[in-house]
Parts: structure tokens; C-alpha cells; sequence
């Protein structure tokens, strides 16, 4: 299976979630590349609300994405995460829009549960920055409803 770099399947993400932000009659900006926790700005048309967007794409149809450990404190109720499932070139891509309160929930839990849980050998697992979001039972899958703005579709 040919495999993008990183960071081109990442730009991917950006742009399939601003192409169906904008399928839904959204405005779907991205931000410039340094800016802090943020890919894209949607917003309603004719200046209505607005929200946040941080897109985090993998290349697979696996529901599970890598963030860090600073994904435990970006909470906001304006800010929302959009993870993308590439899959292979031609297929559809997947989204599941998850708010990011339920992230940073989701991934200090889990994190907490794995290292509570030892290791085969019995030994602990090693903490570190990495995080795992999963949603095995797709439960945010195409979820855009929770940004609370008003789309066409």
C-alpha cells in the first residue's frame, strides 16, 4: 500500500474536512501553519457562529489517532477535533468530529487506565507525551451536529 509522507496526509485531512465543511454551506477556513491547536475556522455564513477546528488524520480506516499529552488541557467550547481516516486513494474519507472536552477526557482516562495496567512482564508501562483517541464503536462518526452550526445538509 503506498503510504504519504506525514505531513502531506495531514494537509489532506485539512482540506477533505474544509471541502465538506463547505459541501454543508459552511465557511471553512484554514489557519496559517504555525498557529497553536487550530487547522480550520468554521463558521455559518453571513457572520453567524463560528468554531475551531483541529484536524488529525490517520491513513487507514483504524479508529485511532495519535495526539499528545498537551490534548489533556485544550479544552474549549468552541474548539472541536476532526479525525480523518484517509483510507486508500479513491475511497472516501471518514470523519468523526468529536468536541474537545470529550478528547481530552477520553485520552487522560485511557492513558491513566494503560499505565495502571502492568506490562506482560509485570513491570509498568513508561509514561510518556503520546496519547491514543479511539472510537472502536464509531459513535462521532460523521457527527457535525455537535459543532452547532447551521448547514444545508
Amino acid at each position: 500500500m503506498l503510504r504519504l509522507r506525514k505531513d502531506v496526509a495531514g494537509n489532506a485531512g485539512v482540506l477533505f474536512v474544509a471541502a465538506e465543511l463547505s459541501r454543508r454551506g459552511l465557511t471553512a477556513l484554514p489557519t496559517i501553519r504555525n498557529t497553536e491547536g487550530v487547522d480550520l475556522i468554521a463558521s455559518e455564513p453571513n457572520g453567524g457562529r463560528s468554531v475551531a477546528l483541529q484536524v488529525k488524520t490517520n491513513q487507514s480506516r483504524k479508529t485511532k489517532w495519535l495526539l499528545s499529552k498537551k490534548n489533556e488541557t485544550l479544552v474549549s467550547s468552541t474548539l472541536f477535533y476532526v479525525f480523518v481516516n484517509l483510507g486508500l486513494p479513491g475511497e472516501c474519507p471518514r470523519f468523526f468530529v468529536v468536541p474537545s472536552e470529550t478528547v481530552a477526557h477520553t485520552i487522560k482516562t485511557s492513558h491513566q487506565a494503560w499505565l495502571n495496567t502492568p506490562r506482560r512482564d509485570g513491570n509498568p508501562h513508561p509514561d510518556g507525551s503520546l496519547r491514543a483517541f479511539f472510537d472502536q464503536q464509531e459513535k462521532h462518526l460523521d457527527n457535525w451536529a455537535v459543532l452547532g452550526l447551521k448547514m444545508i445538509v
